[in-house]
């Protein structure tokens, strides 16, 4: 099925017509309103995005009417623009491009929280004499706390507190989140994710609703942004995690978690070397 009824999406027909060797077999042209209800009744199976319906349609909107059911979404390649912060991939012998509404498949879903908890619980158990001294230190201040909490959103824009280490303590840079592994497993942070940003939408850079699509999944202790040499809040991390919601894949946390670890590991040299 086609959604939108313009002249650019008869065009479209057209051409899938024309190309019989595509597969495709047009149901008609519709908006999106009854488009779950077909899709049970088994009249369509893949829809075609050629046009916003209306100026104010929104791709979240169409996609969002068959979220869970097994069909698949196409678009034509000038709506890219729209679908920014959306996994995507190409379609097979066409210049239409695939929108996945669920970015990564129900298992692998559970193989990311399972790595989360599964090394969040090998670092906290591993951690727990650099922890046992921080509480040590902070007793010998009464006044300084060991650990810092600061609020930020995460999934669905909900807001939790993040943990670190306070800068008091005198921990290196690379041992100051530690602390941020006991988010991991209360559900609130995932080892590899967009950056946890401030509660307030304005001043963390949302504006849109492209940008919005950060808080559909939970924000990580890592994240592009640092892979790649941002410091936080710097310019163009927001296109980072961007870019990490279009690619996001168990593949893609793993490369990250590994550059992740060999980056800390040479922080931590050259910050013993200077002491």
């Amino acid at each position: 099925m086609i959604i939108g009824a313009t002249e650019r999406s008869r065009e479209l027909a057209e051409y899938l017509r024309r190309n019989g060797k595509l597969g495709y077999q047009l149901v008609g042209f519709e908006g999106y309103e009854d488009l779950r209800g077909m899709v049970r009744r088994g009249k369509v199976e893949e829809a075609i995005i050629a046009d916003l319906p209306n100026p104010d349609g929104t791709l979240e909107e169409i996609v969002a009417k068959c979220a869970g059911m097994d069909m698949e979404f196409k678009i034509s390649p000038h709506l890219r623009p729209w679908v920014r912060g959306m996994k995507t991939g190409s379609a097979w012998a066409s210049s239409l491009i695939r929108v996945f509404p669920n970015p990564l498949r129900s298992w692998e879903w559970g193989v990311k929280r399972g790595v989360d908890v599964t090394v969040s619980l090998f670092v906290l158990v591993f951690s727990a004499p650099l922890r046992l001294l921080a509480k040590l230190r902070g007793g010998r201040r009464p006044r300084v706390s060991s650990l810092v909490k600061e609020e930020r959103m995460g999934k669905g824009g909900n807001t939790f507190g993040l943990y670190t280490f306070s800068e008091e303590m005198g921990f290196p840079r690379s041992l100051a989140d530690i602390p941020q592994y006991f988010n991991v497993l209360k559900g609130n942070m995932s080892l590899v994710g967009p950056r946890a940003r401030p509660p307030d939408p304005q001043s963390a850079g949302v504006k849109d609703t492209t940008v919005a699509r950060i808080f559909l999944v939970r924000p990580g202790i890592t994240n592009l942004a640092q892979i790649r040499g941002r410091r936080e809040g710097s310019e163009g991390e927001t296109e980072d995690d961007l870019d990490y919601l279009e690619c996001i894949s168990l593949r893609l946390d793993l490369r990250i978690l590994c550059r992740k670890v060999i980056s800390s590991v040479g922080r931590g040299n050259r910050e013993g070397e200077r002491n």
